[in-house]
């Protein structure tokens, strides 16, 4: 019996650690997710671009800081002019490479790898989730500085409005080292200005790798500079100037901005249910293992009673 439950709990932590790895669900792995269509110019992402309609990609790299495997997956059509991609490029329509170097020893290719419909569903439902969190973290206006100050050592979850980010020149983030931290921001149109953003004092981009945006009712969303990862699928999405550090999931976007290769690592819920974190094979055969061996164990005890 002690072997049972030490089995079990493997799994279960098993399970766990995958839940937490994979939170934006077949998305999880790309630095930029777009669920339609993208037009990217004179900039680069640092590590992988999924795009789910059609591409134009001009003057860009992309996958420099995550070499290998398939950079860039666009599902419909891609015209991608001048620049570099550091792996695979596939598309599942036509593709167009004028002045494009294959690097890491990427090929082009034909063929849909993800299933950018089932993606997308997810995010929204993430997004959804993560709104009805309780807020459990203060809203302080200090001059020209908003702080969100928070206390739990685990999860510390804020709410704002629109009005309120592009009232300040500054943001600062104010919570125990090491705590994830999500900021929903709730309205149709949001623009992220270009401030100061701050975690415990620094703006140090390493460490907004816990902090997550949420724009869960945002259909247009303009930014020209954010630290921390971006979840806005339901968003038209405009970004200039310096871009963003973190992961970014939208519906479309236009962007001359960069993308840097910060991936977040919180732990938050993934929906209690109504979102479930997909599950590889090999977790589902640990449980499925645990199961059939619990059951050949009971049936024969049941032989030995006979």
């Amino acid at each position: 019996m002690k072997h049972l439950k030490t089995l079990f709990a493997l799994g279960a932590m098993t399970v766990g650690i995958q839940a937490h790895a994979a939170i934006f669900g077949l998305a999880n792995p790309y630095n930029l997710f777009v669920s339609g269509n993208a037009n990217l110019k004179y900039s680069d992402v640092e590590g992988k671009v999924a795009i789910g309609g059609n591409a134009t990609i001009e003057g860009y790299s992309v996958a420099y800081k995550d070499q290998g495997g398939d950079a860039l997956i666009v599902g419909g059509n891609l015209d991608f002019k001048y620049g570099s991609a550091y792996g695979n490029v596939i598309t599942g329509g036509t593709s167009t490479l004028t002045g494009v170097g294959l690097q890491a020893g990427g090929t082009a290719q034909t063929g849909t790898p993800l299933d950018f419909g089932a993606a997308s569903t997810y995010l929204k439902n993430l997004s959804t989730d993560l709104k009805n969190l309780p807020s459990n973290g203060i809203v302080y206006e200090s001059y020209s500085t908003l702080q969100l100050i928070g206390t739990d050592s685990e999860l510390n979850v804020f709410t704002l409005n629109p009005g309120q980010v592009n009232e300040f020149t500054s943001v600062d983030i104010l919570v125990p080292s090491g705590s994830t931290v999500i900021i929903n921001v709730l309205g149709g149109g949001v623009n992220l200005p270009n401030i100061g953003y701050n975690y415990n004092g620094s703006q140090a981009q390493g460490l907004f790798s816990k902090v997550l945006w949420n724009l869960p009712e945002a259909t247009l969303l303009t930014t020209s500079s954010l630290n921390g990862s971006l979840l806005a699928p339901f968003s038209a999405a405009t970004i200039s100037y310096s871009g963003l550090n973190g992961q970014l999931f939208v519906d479309s976007l236009v962007s001359t901005g960069q993308t840097n290769f910060y991936m977040f690592d919180g732990n938050i819920p993934n929906g209690g249910g109504n979102n479930p974190v997909p599950e590889p094979a090999t977790l589902a055969a640990v449980g499925i293992g645990a199961l059939g061996f619990l059951s050949r164990g009971r049936r024969k005890a049941r032989a030995a009673k006979k």
